[in-house]
């Protein structure tokens, strides 16, 4: 089994308890998925949740976006392989409560040549449960191969939609396929997160407003991405946007609390309308 530590799980979530997996995936690329992925695991560690991110996508985007370095760094294909235990490929971070897995692999520069089945994402969350809240996969775009297998494992989907006309008619054949999986596997819907929104483009304005109008309001979080040049600066510097300065970090990085506060509700981290309740003098 996998270890990392001793650390107490946080009194919300009951020994025992499975971890809690969503896959961050898309039909179209260039989404922000990855943004989505990063920064939102930050957002449930800072709020107490012990959460790993996994790099599934071949490419290796988060690895990417963390460090120049992790391109050669062995992880998720290394495990599929047997070549190494879980607990030696897990990278902790500056904080305490999130890891990460990288994708493994580039030392053959073939990453997408090793076939991950379901088998070896079951084992991985099996194996994570007891040393984990929340795990979070990073898929490449499509619907095919290593994102479906993973799509087939996990609990959930969170599915990152660009506020661009192309994106909406693509949504209809992603939400049917989460659908599909859901009848055979159980995953469910934790909900469209609305990415690239630019409040002074029409166009952007109008999709945003289709999307709202075609699906429940359950099934859009109301926390949102806004295009920003901010999420620019942050990959460049290996960082999540929140960490772009530690005196004033940029704006944008508050949207990605939001969409942990909602996603801690909609995949059972806490139920809805629990209060946490702080009081300053006993």
């Amino acid at each position: 089994m996998y270890t990392r530590g001793n650390a107490d799980p946080p009194e919300k979530r009951r020994e025992g308890d499975r971890v809690k997996t969503v896959a961050i995936a898309s039909q179209k690329g260039g989404v922000g998925k990855t943004t989505l992925a990063l920064n939102t695991s930050l957002a449930l560690a800072r709020r107490g949740w012990r959460t790993l991110v996994v790099d599934a996508d071949p490419q290796g985007a988060i690895s990417l976006s963390l460090k120049k370095e992790l391109k050669v760094a062995e992880g998720l294909t290394e495990y599929a392989q047997g070549l190494r235990p879980l607990a030696e490929l897990v990278l902790p971070t500056r904080l305490a409560e999130l890891s990460f897995l990288p994708v493994g692999g580039i030392k053959a520069h073939r990453p997408s040549a090793v076939e991950i089945g379901e088998p070896v994402f079951g084992n991985l969350i099996d194996e994570t449960s007891a040393e984990f809240d929340v795990l979070i996969l990073d898929t490449a775009s499509g619907l095919a191969g290593r994102t479906l297998r993973a799509l087939r494992t996990v609990d959930y989907a969170l599915v990152p939609m660009q506020a661009e006309p192309l994106s909406v008619r693509t949504l209809d054949g992603m939400l049917q396929t989460i659908a599909e999986i859901g009848d055979e596997t159980g995953l469910q819907l934790a909900g469209v997160v609305l990415t690239m929104v630019q409040s002074r483009d029409e166009i952007s304005l109008e999709t945003v407003q289709e999307v709202w109008s075609l699906l429940p309001s359950e099934m859009v979080l109301e926390g949102f991405v806004p295009r920003d040049p901010a999420f620019l600066r942050a990959s460049a510097h290996g960082v999540p946007v929140s960490l772009l300065s530690r005196r004033r970090p940029p704006s944008v990085a508050s949207v990605f609390d939001a969409i942990a506060a909602e996603l801690e509700v909609r995949i059972g981290l806490v139920s809805e309308g629990e209060d946490d309740i702080f009081h300053l003098l006993d």
